[in-house]
């Protein structure tokens, strides 16, 4: 769980106060308990870190997890309601203690993920699938290459004329290839889809939809998302954000 640097009770350089750790870890035992987990609790610096240990044997781990989470933020909140901006990200289930630290790193990942993405409801690293990958790519260039290679075309052919085909192949894919829940999602009419489905073909090529070459694109849109979802500012000049979706070609 990852609180923000303004919560209650904090010491400049010194974390949070003795006093407010251990209200927050009792609310922790008495919640996560009631969902049937037993909750170890630590800190390090703005983050308090949970080690739950599964005591019912039902197969709802996660819903349970999910829950406890969530009602254990409103109970938190309710005592100090100035806290804000706190975000939890879970790691694999592991069988021993030697595998949590991997399960830590698998948190963080998570929590990283939901920060570039600006998206709080990827809490489980198991749930992230091809942002796994992407979130662990170092070096941006490669990314970016990827993507130019990919899905260029697409996106400097919107950066020009204003299109909407970014949106749309992503629609497409999203869909499966149908073009009937296409048109549906982008409130267009099945025409303006044919024609940008050319369009997109010429540019990509007619075996964009292989699934070889197909796997690669949905991958480079992910990673597109995640280099620029709510960054705006830093978006690469030859990688510019597609419009919003229009009912004309």
């Amino acid at each position: 769980m990852l609180l923000d640097n303004g919560g209650p009770q904090r010491h400049p350089g010194n974390g949070y106060s003795e006093f407010f750790l251990i209200r927050l870890s009792a609310l922790a035992r008495s919640t996560f308990d009631e969902h049937g987990y037993l909750v170890l609790t630590a800190t390090e610096d703005d983050r308090v870190i949970f080690v739950c240990v599964n005591k019912r044997r039902d197969g709802n781990e996660k819903e349970r997890l999910s829950k406890a989470m969530e009602r254990w933020v409103l109970r938190l909140r309710a005592e100090y309601p100035e806290l804000t901006g706190i975000k939890w990200g879970a790691g694999k289930k592991v069988l021993r203690e030697l595998d949590l630290h991997a399960s830590y790193q698998m948190a963080e990942t998570a929590l990283r993920v939901q920060e570039r993405l600006k998206d709080d409801s990827k809490h489980f690293y198991e749930d992230l699938h091809v942002y796994r990958l992407v979130s662990q790519i170092g070096q941006i260039q490669v990314l970016e290459s990827f993507i130019q290679d990919y899905i260029g075309p697409v996106l400097e052919y919107d950066r020009q004329k204003k299109g909407d085909l970014y949106l749309t192949l992503k629609a497409f894919l999203d869909c499966k290839g149908s073009k009937q829940d296409t048109a549906s999602r982008l409130f267009i009419v099945r025409q303006t889809l044919y024609y940008r489905l050319e369009k997109i073909e010429a540019l990509l090529g007619g075996d964009f939809m292989e699934t070889e070459k197909r796997l690669a694109i949905e991958f480079a849109i992910r990673a597109h998302e995640y280099l620029t979802k709510g960054k705006a500012e830093e978006w690469p000049s030859d990688l510019s954000p597609p419009c919003e979706p229009h009912c004309h070609p």
